[in-house]
């Protein structure tokens, strides 16, 4: 290969530039106006992208638990909607309100529905229709409402608190994590 080969070449423009190094490989310079966004911008992208409103700590702790924890933008929703998970500015951390009222009222909501369509299935289904048909049809149309009442519970009740628990195991694990990351004063 000769010199001329190796020599980066740099290709400028007003907002950056390029430099291409002898290898192919690339690096980027950019000018700084263009990879900072005001934090309002950058609060409605956030809001935009996952539906949730909340401060700029929040943000970026929320943003932390999205990229490193494997959490899912539906999952931090439904949590932080149901009202699961705050945080609180001046402790710069999130709060966990585990609701045990809404976890009885879930399984709860299971039980007598459950309960409602063994009625249903066994009882009312046998009087009220004569044929096999319309007791089939009778039951699938109770299967469709067990499950869509099902859902709503499940979906309004449990899931937040069981989704909660999680957060709250990955916000304190990464808390004992960065605690042992940090070099201690010998004891003495």
């Amino acid at each position: 290969m000769s010199e001329e080969e190796n020599k980066p070449q740099q290709h400028n423009s007003g907002q950056g530039s390029v430099q291409v190094t002898g290898d192919g490989n690339f690096i980027l310079h950019l000018d700084p106006t263009l990879t900072s966004l005001a934090e309002s911008q950058m609060q409605a992208a956030f809001y935009q992208a996952t539906g949730i409103y909340c401060s700029k700590e929040a943000r970026i702790d929320l943003e932390s638990l999205l990229d490193d924890h494997g959490f899912t933008v539906r999952e931090l929703k439904r949590v932080w909607n149901s009202g699961a998970m705050s945080h609180n500015r001046q402790a710069d951390a999130f709060e966990f309100h585990s609701r045990g009222l809404d976890l009885m009222i879930g399984w709860l909501g299971w039980l007598v529905l459950s309960m409602g369509l063994w009625v249903y299935g066994t009882d009312y289904i046998d009087q009220a229709f004569q044929t096999h048909v319309m007791r089939s049809a009778a039951f699938m149309v109770g299967l469709v409402a067990y499950a869509a009442g099902l859902s709503l519970f499940f979906y309004a009740f449990i899931w937040p608190q069981r989704i909660a628990t999680r957060v709250r195991h990955a916000v304190l694990d990464e808390a004992v994590t960065g605690l042992n990351g940090q070099d201690l004063p010998a004891a003495a």
